[in-house]
């Protein structure tokens, strides 16, 4: 066996083990600036086959060991149509955030965007076990 085989055999295993494959975010891009307070759109992949739940929930986390409890929820339960319009908290942390959505029936399966930049936030605090609630729908 050659020896970079393993090598490529665990970062697959290890990328397997991230989330699920369903609702893939296309947008926001990596490396986009996003403003507090504007709305941002998300977009993602809706396979129309496989196990999918009917509704989705959308955090802004940090980068780091992302727990159940970690993130800003912007929406949640809202139908997995393949895309979402929410404003930006002004209390998101300074520095890079990423999207995550992830699945309301199975929330072992979800799915991060690529890191940008947010303007104009005021929050210095990290995510971790933020007590944010949203409604049905995604907060305007």
């Amino acid at each position: 066996m050659r020896p970079w085989v393993p090598i490529v055999l665990a970062f697959a295993a290890l990328v397997a083990a991230q989330g699920g494959n369903n609702n893939v975010i296309n947008n926001p891009a990596s490396g986009i600036q996003a403003e507090a307070g504007q709305p941002l759109t998300l977009s993602w992949d809706n396979p129309s086959s496989g196990p999918l739940s009917r509704t989705v929930t959308i955090k802004i986390q940090t980068s780091g060991d992302i727990q159940p409890t970690d993130g800003i929820v912007v929406a949640e339960n809202i139908p997995n149509t393949g895309s979402a319009t929410f404003t930006i908290p002004a209390d998101v942390p300074v520095g890079q955030v990423y999207v995550q959505i992830i699945d309301d029936a199975n929330p072992t399966d979800y799915n991060f965007s690529g890191g940008f930049q947010v303007q104009g936030a005021t929050n210095t605090a990290s995510l971790v076990a933020s007590t944010a609630s949203a409604s049905a729908s995604a907060r305007k």
